[in-house]
């Protein structure tokens, strides 16, 4: 399988077009950080931040490419 494998079909908390990375391990990680920051109308700083790890082992990789919800990237 290639090191890279993107989602076709939404499943879980993944959506169309998000990628996994295959690992040192073996297994394919997909990462994601969100961050915001803003200043409010008080001239007060606002901010947020959003991380998520997401990994599987090959095998349920290899499934989900059988079901049609993830392909590989050549």
């Amino acid at each position: 399988m290639t090191n890279t494998l993107m989602v076709v079909k939404p499943f879980f908390v993944m959506e169309s077009g998000d990628t996994f990375e295959k690992t040192e391990n073996g297994t394919y990680m997909s990462e994601y950080s969100s961050e915001y920051s803003a200043n409010d109308e008080d001239g007060d700083e606002i901010s947020s931040l959003y991380q998520s790890k997401y990994e599987i082992s090959e095998g349920y990789a290899k499934s989900l490419i059988e079901d049609g919800f993830l392909k590989e990237v050549k």
